[in-house]
Parts: C-alpha cells; structure tokens; sequence
C-alpha cells in the first residue's frame, strides 16, 4: 500500500530526535544510536525505539542493522549523537528510525519534501540531499518497509524557530529580534531584521556549549567522580537534569548541589559568547526567543529583574519542527512547486 508523497520534517537534536509527519503532533525519540549484527535478537521497546536493517538502496548501507532510541543505551559502543563530528552523516540512520507506518498495511512512503534542521544549513544542504535522497527498502521492527525521498530541505536551526515564535508572539513583527536556541549539545544564537531574514554575520553557533557543557562541568567535579566511582556519564547527568531531580542514574546520589553552583557559572559564559557576538546590534533588539530542549536551564535571563530582552517561547523543544508549519503549507499547495 503506497502512500502519497506527504512533508516530513525532523530536528536531528544532539539528545532527541524531534520529528513531525505533515501537521501532526510532534513526536520525539532519544537521539542515541547502536549498530548490531544482521542476525541478532536485541531487546527493543517498539514505543521509544526502532530497529533498523538496511536492505537495499544505498550500497554502503546494505546488510547493515542499527537501533535509535532509548533501547540503543542497553547495547554496549552506542553512540548519542553529540559525540558527532557531523550528525547529518548520520542523518540516514536517524530518519529511517523516526518513520514509523500507520499500521502493518502501510509497506511504501514517500516523503516530499524531507526538512530538516541543523546548525548550518547552507554547508549541509549538498550533504543531506547526496545521503537521503533515493528510495531504501529495509526493515523496520520487522515490517518491510519503502521508503522514498524526492527532494531534502535543509533549513537551519534558530530561523525555522524564528517563524514559530513569531507565530506565537514572542518576537515584534517588523523589529531586529533574536533567537537563543539551546540544545543538549549546541547552542545557537542568531538575529532576524524587520523583513524576518537572518543577519549571517551575527549567527553564532557554539558547539558543545548546551546543556552538554553544563553536565561536563558537573561530571570534571572531584565529588562526582567520588560518587560516580570514576568518570561521571554525561547521559546520566543530563537526565538527571532533565527531569529536575538530580540524581545519577538509579544510585540514589543526588548532584543538585553541583548544578546549583555551576549553572549559574555556565549561563554567565554561554550570555558572555552570545552578547560578544551580538554587541553591535543590542541597542535595536526588541525581543529575544528562548527556544530548545534546555531552554528552561535559561529561566533566569527570562525571570531577571533587569531583563528587557528574553522570552520563553511556548514548547520551546519542538520551536524549530513547529516553525516549519508555514514552508510546508507554502510547498505542498496546490501548484506549489509542481
């Protein structure tokens, strides 16, 4: 059963996958990722993760088989993708695990137009097109599946955010505003003139200064490495952090007194970069959008008594997939681009 060519849209987020199938909900998967052997029986949650074995279309990809998600944690070398040179390599792996059928019947999708978000959009347009586009038969939990990619859309992180919190209200239609977008592992700074388009000489992308940088400060504590016994793991810290509990994995020990002391020291650094690179512009902002999957580690820009620029945008971890609602209306119109 085929299904007509529909817009797809994903977040490759060094923590989560945050992906979207026309103007569904979005949805989310932890971006976490193992290779396994072809005949192999890994446990797998079917709910948060997929298991993928690649059978035809890219030949450097045949024959091989990968779990994304929560359960690639259970299998020994997994890799989270912000241990990556260049997730959007990986992009393949990453995407194939997000597209899940409607039900058993649905055997052949094709998506078009493909977006996706990354830091720099105009260096990995060419790269993401050469990996995606083509049709991949594999297997997916064990349903056979086709899957086709007409065109990729590369869009960049921060401006699909932008429209979003326009949308939303969080920035001034008309005026300079600017988007912080802080992820697990990036964070992005970048500014938008009053026509909406962005200022390229202002954008400031500050790899591994998310909420990584934050965790990596806590992990290099000697009281972690105490109750760690030995190196800290980063995943576990920034679950911990993420849920607001503070606790290292199922040991019970809590980390709160470290994230109280280093999280005011790592927002201090991450505003310093950001204000460094925007100094000539500040005068004119109106507002700036607080948007990403850590983005509540910045509530107390939001909530100083001295702010005048910073504003929590509405589900600030889907932003950039949510701002992608116009382009996709825009392309997929009747004629649009046909």
């Amino acid at each position: 059963m085929s299904t007509a060519y529909r817009p797809f849209s994903i977040d490759l987020g060094n923590r989560f996958l945050k992906y979207r199938s026309g103007t569904q909900q979005p949805e989310i998967m932890l971006s976490v990722m193992a290779e396994v052997l072809a005949d192999s029986r890994p446990n797998l949650d079917p709910k948060t993760s997929a298991d993928i074995l690649y059978l035809e279309g890219k030949p450097e990809y045949e024959g091989k088989r990968w779990i994304v998600g929560e359960s690639a944690r259970e299998t020994p070398g997994y890799t989270n993708t912000v241990s990556l040179q260049n997730k959007v390599e990986e992009a393949l792996r990453l995407v194939l695990a997000t597209l899940a059928p409607a039900s058993a019947k649905e055997t052949e999708m094709v998506i078009d137009p493909l977006y996706i978000t990354v830091p720099d959009a105009e260096r990995d347009q060419s790269l993401a097109s050469a990996g995606l586009v083509g049709t991949h038969r594999i297997l997916r939990n064990q349903q056979a599946m086709s899957v086709t990619f007409n065109r990729v859309v590369v869009c960049a992180e921060a401006a699909a955010g932008y429209r979003y919190a326009i949308q939303k209200k969080v920035l001034v239609p008309g005026r300079l505003n600017g988007v912080l977008d802080i992820g697990g592992g990036t964070a992005i700074g970048a500014l938008f003139n009053g026509k909406g388009q962005e200022i390229q000489d202002a954008r400031a992308v500050f790899r591994k200064s998310g909420a990584f940088a934050l965790a990596t400060r806590i992990a290099a504590a000697p009281e972690m490495k105490q109750a760690a016994r030995g190196a800290a793991a980063i995943d576990k810290l920034l679950d911990g952090i993420a849920r607001r509990d503070y606790l290292y994995g199922a040991t019970g020990v809590s980390f709160k007194q470290l994230f109280d002391a280093h999280h005011p020291l790592w927002l201090k650094n991450l505003m310093n970069e950001v204000v460094s690179r925007w100094d000539g512009y500040l005068d004119d902002v109106a507002n700036i959008a607080i948007i990403g999957g850590s983005a509540p580690l910045a509530a107390p820009l939001v909530k100083g008594a001295k702010n005048k620029w910073f504003r929590l945008c509405p589900n600030p971890q889907f932003a950039n997939v949510l701002g992608l609602a116009q382009a996709e209306r825009e392309l997929t119109a009747p004629g649009a681009g046909r």
